[in-house]
């Protein structure tokens, strides 16, 4: 909206009557106050800067920063190296947009090494193409799990050959990074010896190595029968029966108790054994003729004939075979502790109906010498609640300082503002100078045509009067006394 003119012609006719001293003053002060309006709005106004892309490997981190200046986008690294920041509203669309091109494969090639078409390659480095290409797809694949900031993976594949029984089998070795704070179990580690043994023809996931950055062997046979194999199998198996257990009892007390104001804690001591036994049981009254065989014979003596009869019965006696199997993984005994929130002791009835309610929650069977312990005692909460009261505190006081940031912006810019007008109104009331107090002739065609000729007498009594106005406007207050006296007399 631009300026009226007269406001223009103020304003011009205000910085004229100055005197150089103060065209200085008011120009520093004017560019002062500009400059920190600006200054205030620019630091208000900054882009807030979020994660693009986090645990980076220095491959991937170059590709992407090239990117972001190539797109002339503003970029902050962090976390040494291994995190790149942008501003917030360009994350998503950043995102996208590197992913499309292919940022992310931390400098390993894929199968894109196959849409190069070069005539004249021979065969041998079409395999090794080949072998480099599913070797890089598969470390991408790799590194997309959440605990895995780093992987390299590598394939022995041997040549075909003529006979079945000179035919080696391939192998693979894998190396992986696990992110800060994560753990990479035995079945994640048993997904990747199967996921890379079932994307190479003729590979057995036991042929598969993977090893951490530091060397170490971290996988195991995938059966689970080599001992250390067999040994995490049954702690992972344990594991398991106890935080089920536990979960059962936890949320039974917490309804009764309330939430937080008792902890249960499961020990269980599975039986690992494999037994199988056969029995075989017999009923001799239970016999059953399964075959008769009669047999006669004569023989002649003395002039007699003797005759002799034989009778062979073969019976089949009742049997019962019996085949036992113990399955593996049963519980042999069971514990439990519960610890009750309560700042006085519990009374022997409430502290033996607790133990029943929760045996008959977790199975106890007294035979087996299962036992449950119940205590009760207050807990210490005043961590809890110090680190709860500091949350909070963080949470109040980052929300005042952004209240205070943009308060303080708008109020600094107010009283530039009204000081900036108090210092142009006092420069707007400094006395004229004496050459422009006279009284400014009216222009040319504003002076109307006399129509006849003003006499001496006529002028000096205009004169008179002009001077008596300039005296009242000048001095009212004598000019009031000069007239009250003149009434009055």
């Amino acid at each position: 909206m631009p300026f009226p003119q007269d406001t223009i012609g103020q304003v011009k006719g205000v910085f004229g009557r100055l005197s150089p001293r103060q065209r200085l003053t008011v120009g520093l002060t004017f560019f002062g106050v500009l400059g920190t309006v600006l200054g205030l709005v620019l630091w208000a106004g900054r882009p807030e800067f979020s994660l693009l892309y986090g645990d980076l490997n220095p491959e991937s981190a170059a590709e992407i920063v090239d990117a972001l200046k190539e797109a002339g986008v503003p970029y902050r690294l962090s976390r040494g190296g291994t995190a790149v920041l942008v501003p917030r509203d360009k994350v998503y669309e950043l995102r996208v947009e590197l992913a499309g091109k292919g940022m992310l494969s931390g400098g390993t090639v894929g199968y894109e090494l196959l849409d190069r078409r070069n005539f004249g390659t021979s065969e041998f480095v079409q395999k090794v193409n080949y072998k480099r290409a599913l070797e890089g797809e598969l470390a991408r694949t790799i590194r997309g799990m959440a605990e895995i900031s780093y992987a390299r993976v590598h394939l022995a594949l041997p040549e075909e050959r003529l006979f079945r029984e000179d035919q080696e089998e391939p192998s693979a070795s894998i190396v992986v990074a696990i992110k800060p704070g994560a753990r990479l179990g035995p079945r994640q580690v048993a997904g990747i010896q199967n996921l890379v043994a079932g994307s190479v023809e003729g590979l057995r996931p036991e042929r598969v190595i993977v090893l951490d950055m530091y060397g170490n062997i971290i996988s195991e046979r995938p059966d689970g029968k080599s001992p250390t194999g067999m040994a995490a199998s049954q702690m992972e198996l344990r594991r398991k029966v106890e935080s089920y257990l536990t979960g059962k009892a936890q949320t039974m007390l917490d309804r009764v108790l309330g939430k937080d104001n008792a902890v249960v804690r499961v020990s269980v001591e599975l039986d690992f054994q494999h037994i199988e036994r056969n029995r075989e049981y017999y009923d001799p009254e239970g016999a059953v003729v399964i075959s008769q065989e009669t047999e006669e014979s004569e023989t002649p003596s003395e002039g007699t004939l003797g005759r002799t009869e034989r009778t062979v019965t073969n019976y089949e006696v009742s049997k019962t075979v019996e085949r036992i199997v113990r399955s593996m993984g049963s519980i042999r005994r069971l514990s439990a502790a519960v610890l009750v929130n309560a700042k006085k002791e519990l009374s022997q009835d409430e502290v033996t109906r607790l133990a029943t309610l929760v045996g008959k929650a977790l199975g106890v069977d007294p035979e087996r010498g299962d036992q449950i312990e119940v205590y009760s005692m207050p807990f210490e909460t005043s961590e809890i609640e110090a680190a709860r009261m500091e949350m909070e505190k963080a949470a109040k006081r980052a929300f005042w300082m952004g209240m205070a940031r943009r308060v303080g912006v708008g109020l600094v810019v107010v009283l530039l503002i009204l000081w900036l007008r108090s210092k142009l109104r006092k420069v707007s009331q400094l006395p004229m100078p004496v050459e422009e107090r006279r009284p400014r002739l009216p222009k040319v065609e504003e002076v109307p045509e006399l129509e006849e000729e003003i006499s001496p007498e006529a002028l000096k009594e205009a004169r008179l009067q002009e001077l008596v106005g300039e005296f009242v406007q000048r001095e009212p207050d004598r000019a009031a006394r000069l007239l009250r006296t003149w009434l009055a007399s």
